[in-house]
């Protein structure tokens, strides 16, 4: 997921790119890469090897008592259950880091949906900015989200 993750990023910044039309597919593709950095993050966080079926990890974590609602694509969820089994391994995110993480999530979260992909909505050039931009940042950060 780690490698579709980079993939996907690289698809997402070349529609970025492309202009007028392409900003909901580009927003999509970025949105995409933040739920799969927050999900990997989660798997090592919680000792899941990179080659493991993560089908049942999925749906353990979707009824784990820490999540906070929604389905499997909720950004907050997946942030928010990432930073309580942190927290409850003795490992937790210093509170400055936290709060970055958790406004870049919820930035991402504020303009992206897996249903984006069945709209012919257009995003803005706002929109897009601002998830590239939180995007970036969790990217760039991404060891710092299970480490």
């Amino acid at each position: 997921m780690e490698l579709a993750a980079e993939q996907r990023y690289w698809g997402g910044l070349t529609l970025a790119l492309a202009g007028a039309g392409s900003e909901t597919s580009a927003l999509y593709l970025l949105g995409y890469v933040a739920e799969m950095l927050l999900k990997t993050a989660y798997f090592r966080v919680v000792g899941i090897a990179s080659g493991d079926d993560v089908a049942p990890h999925l749906r353990m974590a979707h009824r784990d008592a820490r999540w906070r609602g929604g389905n499997l694509h909720n950004l907050q969820s997946w942030f928010y259950l990432l930073n309580d089994v942190r927290f409850f391994q003795g490992n937790p995110w210093n509170p400055v880091l936290a709060s970055s993480i958790e406004r870049h999530v919820l930035t991402v979260d504020a303009h992206w949906r897996e249903t984006l992909r069945y709209t012919p909505l257009a995003a803005t050039d706002a929109e897009l900015e601002e998830t590239l931009a939180s995007v970036d940042w969790l990217l760039a950060r991404y060891d710092f989200l299970w480490r």
